[in-house]
């Protein structure tokens, strides 16, 4: 799956508007509808939702989730800044409809100090998406803070708020902290950096139909594995082949202390597909690598270090897991 920048994004969306045609407020409803069937499905156990959301298009999201899951039989708040204030234009369309049911309360950010945040309660994020570019301040900061030492379930829409889309916020940003982000379409960038784990939570993609010509065509030099590149390299095993049709592989490795290393090597080799996997290891590792991974085959290779490199010319060879830093190793490796 490719990973797409912020402004990467935008346009995607932009394409997809002129090409299907599509409205953008019909795209909205779109994604919302994606996002609404997901916590509609997982969060039964849940029925009262507390919906924070911003003045762009991310807010205008969570008007309209807003709006869905209370059809759907949620008890809803929404929370804004100023529900006088300037929002998008399909963020005022949706908060206008939001209006139209008067089941659901517009409240301003102060409100949350006596909101009563019981068990039932999750709350949404749909403060600010990929268009972010400068850390919070002011109200929204103060907000965030608040909402982070709750002990409810929080549900971020696309990106958690604070979060950038390209990079990593630094440390003294204030981002939210999300159990759950429900990213529209593909991962963000941002989401695969290991800082980042304890905003995003579980990531979970939504498809929101974007074009898929715009996907094909666009230009970027990062991606993930996914289930359609797999599926497009994987090649079956023919149903009366065996072993020794898919290849040897060697791991030379290990040394007194360091079998493991070469045990999780092999192991790797096998559950990738190799065929015939052997293990060139000094015999100190002997019995722990034939009870560890009985299936790979033992080349013993010196004592309690390797020193013997000699292998099979039609064999894969993976060195260096445990090998050690013995000088005879070393000598015996420049050899081989």
């Amino acid at each position: 799956m490719k990973i797409f920048t912020a402004e990467q994004i935008r346009n995607w969306d932009q394409f997809t508007i002129s090409h299907e045609p599509v409205s953008s407020v019909q795209l909205m409803e779109r994604a919302a509808m994606a996002v609404t069937g997901w916590i509609a499905e997982n969060c039964k156990n849940h029925k009262k939702l507390a919906v924070f959301c911003g003045h762009g298009n991310n807010g205008g999201d969570g008007f309209v989730v807003a709006r869905m899951l209370y059809l759907k039989g949620f008890d809803v708040d929404v929370f804004v800044r100023d529900p006088k204030g300037k929002f998008s234009t399909e963020a005022a369309v949706n908060l206008k409809r939001l209006r139209d049911f008067s089941g659901i309360s517009v409240k301003k950010f102060n409100e949350a100090d006596e909101y009563n945040f019981d068990d039932k309660t999750i709350i949404i994020d749909a403060l600010f998406g990929t268009g972010l570019s400068r850390s919070l301040e002011g109200e929204y900061k103060l907000i965030i803070d608040q909402l982070n030492i709750k002990e409810n379930i929080i549900i971020s829409i696309d990106v958690p708020s604070g979060m950038f889309t390209d990079h990593i916020a630094g440390p003294e940003a204030v981002v939210l902290k999300a159990d759950y982000t429900l990213s529209l379409q593909g991962w963000k960038r941002s989401f695969l950096h290991p800082e980042s784990g304890q905003y995003t939570g579980k990531v979970i993609i939504l498809d929101i139909n974007l074009d898929k010509q715009y996907y094909e065509t666009a230009e970027t030099g990062y991606f993930v594995i996914d289930d359609l590149l797999i599926n497009a390299v994987y090649k079956p095993r023919k149903e009366f082949s065996h072993k020794g049709n898919y290849g040897k592989a060697v791991i030379i490795g290990g040394s007194y202390g360091k079998i493991g290393a070469a045990v999780l090597s092999a192991k790797s080799a096998l559950k990738t597909g190799v065929g015939l996997t052997f293990i060139l290891a000094p015999e100190c590792g002997y019995e722990v690598l034939q009870a560890s991974c009985p299936e790979a085959m033992f080349i013993k290779g010196g004592d309690a270090f390797v020193e013997n490199f000699e292998i099979d010319q039609d064999m894969t060879c993976g060195i260096g897991p445990g090998l050690g830093t013995h000088p005879d190793t070393e000598e015996n490796f420049y050899n081989f």
